[in-house]
């Protein structure tokens, strides 16, 4: 069984594999779809691979101290341009639906069902988009050391950018 604890050495360097192993897996892929990194509240740290309207991510969140690592699958349902193309960019806002899952030490579980709202600045002609997104929905968390078991409003936001 994985030996690890909060803040300790073993669950840093395995949660820094994890998300290094992603990150060359996703960057082979992104002839297919297209890859970011985000960081925000959880998740302090985390890549996406988006393919179509499928967006999957891996990341460490921080629950109340609680460290780990999660993983999220979002389906965005629409998108809309907001302003005309330019020569500055295009603002593009979009909405969808998903879930977390994260594995929490010292063994807490957490999940979520979510609809997603977010913006996304493409600038012209640079291969990157930069967004902006919050999750709401219903959570639940099943605590076997560091919270009670129960359920809850759950409540993400991210900012990042995208490799196209």
């Amino acid at each position: 069984m994985l030996d690890c604890y909060a803040g300790g050495v073993k669950v840093k360097k395995f949660l820094a594999l994890v998300l290094l192993t992603g990150l060359f897996s996703l960057a082979s892929a992104q002839s297919m779809g297209y890859f970011g990194v985000y960081t925000g509240f959880p998740t302090f740290l985390g890549l996406q691979y988006t393919l179509g309207p499928t967006r999957f991510g891996v990341g460490i969140p921080d629950y109340a101290g609680l460290v780990g690592v999660s993983g999220s699958v979002d389906y965005v349902i629409g998108r809309a341009s907001l302003t005309p193309a330019s020569a500055t960019g295009t603002l593009e806002g979009y909405y969808g639906v998903g879930t977390n899952l994260a594995l929490l030490s010292p063994g807490d579980l957490y999940l979520d069902l979510h609809i997603l709202g977010g913006l996304s600045f493409h600038p012209p002609m640079t291969g990157v988009s930069f967004f902006g997104e919050l999750q709401f929905g219903p959570a639940f968390i099943a605590g076997s050391g560091g919270v009670a078991t129960g359920f809850l409003p759950g409540y993400n936001a991210r900012i990042g950018v995208n490799f196209h």
